[in-house]
């Protein structure tokens, strides 16, 4: 399968093909992705207190950080709100272009759990395609949400199927 069309594991099995299965939220992400762009406030509560202090955040500086995260947040989600009528490839490449390189880091960090996390978890994606295997998420969040996450960390190529529940439930007060 060459796009990220939803297709069941049963399709691919019918191919002959390996898979591996990722989770998404908390999984392949440091923090949960999710929470980030839909309830700010929860992921704030929830994950930002537990992640380390980043590079260029010194501590008096919290207040800013969580206002630049929180600015970050919604100006992501408003993109995705946005760009929702996008065929995959358009989608792709306007998300690509989208956040300059300071916000780039910030998510690298806060959501990736820094450049070495994000390697790790690049070379663990190589080495299992080179033994063989097709890489897909499964997800209760969005398409599009983890589309942008993908595209903007350039991993659109490696991940050949994304399965998320677009009709999930979600109530920021759980």
């Amino acid at each position: 399968q060459e796009s990220h069309d939803h297709v069941t594991s049963s399709n691919l099995a019918i191919k002959g093909k390996s898979i591996f299965i990722f989770d998404f939220d908390c999984t392949l992400t440091y923090s949960h992705w999710f929470y980030f762009i839909r309830d700010f406030n929860g992921w704030k509560s929830k994950f930002l207190e537990e992640l380390p202090y980043y590079y260029g955040c010194p501590e008096d500086a919290e207040e800013k950080r969580n206002n630049t995260l929180q600015i970050l947040s919604q100006k992501i989600s408003q993109f995705i709100t946005t760009n929702n009528n996008l065929n995959k490839e358009q989608y792709i490449s306007k998300a690509k272009s989208f956040l300059f390189k300071e916000e780039l880091q910030l998510l690298l960090h806060y959501i990736m759990g820094g450049k070495a996390r994000l390697l790790m978890i690049c070379s663990l994606i190589e080495t299992l395609i080179k033994n063989g295997y097709e890489i897909a998420i499964a997800s209760r969040g969005f398409y599009n949400d983890i589309l942008f996450l993908l595209a903007i960390l350039d991993s659109t190529n490696n991940i050949k199927m994304i399965n998320a529940n677009h009709d999930c439930t979600y109530d920021a007060n759980q």
